[in-house]
């Protein structure tokens, strides 16, 4: 045995002085319960107030874009040795209860930029994202978020890294920005169908909420909100789906300004928001009946996203949403058939200052954004004109 041995260290000198390595392990690997995991990096985020909030630069956001896509190509062999440089660590993670293993890339502790945590699922065939922007701010969303990952066997599982609130400038804000890792993770890997988990409570400007407010962040949502919704309200719970119809009853829980919500409206992916009322996420025999909801519309692989409810049969500009605004607001119409469209803006002397739309467009419901970032607060008027049809209304830009 002792000979045995000798020659196997006099084989690996060999191979190191012939300048040829080893094998390495692409990553580390631990094993324990993922949801724990996920709590002590939570409780190591940077807190509200903290100003501890580190801002990537375009040249961070594109380094990670290629974690992101190598992670989700399989190719795990560099990714713990080029994540360390930004203290990163990659890890082959098994879940004891449920026996999943996971891919896991997250700050070391203590986390020093907030960037966040990514799980990946190499086997699972259900293309559906769950993700908690806000761990700190809306109360045991992240505890609820991976305990759906794991329900509904997702493929992805985001969780920000830091506290909606950290930096003074709301750059820490995760549901609204795009400069950053959360969200660069949502528009690399794509997924087809995306489940964002909030919270708020009903009281002061909620009071009289439902205690489910589910959106797309839109005002045409599609009808699998509406299949949740019944799912929940079998559970015992009351629940709102924002669209065109409630906009005046559940306007503070829209979604209209989500980055992530609004980069999948427009490149054809599944978004779903879903704002939980206080006790929802914070009475174990709750939360167990809100992820069972969750998974009974989203947990199958082979569930199918629905198509938008049908479109309106006349000509309609539907109202901006938010209004006020500052700077973006979301300009929604109509048309019942092929037409050709100009929409417009003028200020309050009527000159015409911006054109969102001069052209052809299709029949449904269109979606275009207004950035009024470079002019003064004030009045403005959005014009709809199409072969058969004029309607002007008024915008409030509060600066």
């Amino acid at each position: 045995m002792i000979k045995y041995r000798s020659i196997l260290l006099s084989c690996a000198a060999f191979i190191l002085m012939m300048g040829v390595a080893a094998p390495v392990q692409s990553q580390s690997v631990m094993s324990g319960d993922i949801v724990q995991l996920m709590k002590t990096i939570k409780e190591a985020m940077p807190d509200m107030g903290s100003n501890k909030f580190f801002v990537p630069t375009n040249a961070h956001l594109n380094f990670f874009q290629q974690i992101f896509l190598d992670l989700a190509a399989g190719k795990m062999t560099t990714i713990e040795s080029r994540a360390s440089q930004y203290g990163y660590e990659f890890i082959r993670y098994i879940n004891i209860a449920t026996n999943d293993t996971l891919y896991v890339l997250k700050e070391t502790i203590p986390v020093l930029r907030g960037w966040g945590t990514y799980v990946y699922n190499p086997k699972s065939a259900n293309d559906l994202a769950i993700e908690a922007p806000h761990p700190l701010w809306d109360t045991n969303t992240w505890e609820v978020a991976i305990r759906t990952y794991l329900k509904t066997h997702a493929k992805w599982f985001l969780l920000a890294g830091t506290h909606r609130y950290a930096n003074s400038d709301n750059s820490s804000d995760m549901a609204h920005v795009t400069q950053s890792v959360f969200y660069t993770c949502h528009t690399t890997i794509a997924t087809s169908r995306a489940v964002q988990i909030h919270g708020f409570s009903k009281s002061g400007a909620n009071a009289g909420y439902p205690d489910v407010v589910i959106s797309n962040g839109t005002m045409n949502p599609p009808a699998i909100l509406f299949t949740l919704k019944a799912n929940y309200e079998a559970k015992g719970f009351t629940a709102g789906v924002f669209s065109l119809s409630t906009y005046a009853q559940l306007s503070n829980l829209g979604a209209t300004t989500n980055a992530q919500g609004q980069w999948s409206a427009n490149n054809g992916k599944l978004f779903v928001h879903i704002e939980h009322d206080y006790p929802l996420r914070t009475t174990e025999s709750k939360e167990v009946l809100v992820i069972d909801a969750i998974n009974e519309t989203f947990g199958s692989q082979t569930s199918a996203i629905a198509a938008p409810t049908p479109p309106h049969v006349l000509c309609q500009l539907f109202p901006n949403y938010p209004n006020p605004f500052n700077p973006v607001t979301t300009i929604q119409f109509s048309l019942p058939s092929r037409d050709r469209v100009r929409l417009s803006v003028f200020d309050a002397a009527g000159r015409e200052i911006a054109v969102l739309a001069d052209g052809c467009r299709e029949a449904g419901v269109n979606t275009l954004p207004f950035d009024a970032g470079r002019f003064a607060s004030g009045t403005y008027f959005c014009k709809l004109q199409t072969s058969s049809y004029s309607r002007t209304m008024n915008m409030v830009l509060l600066k």
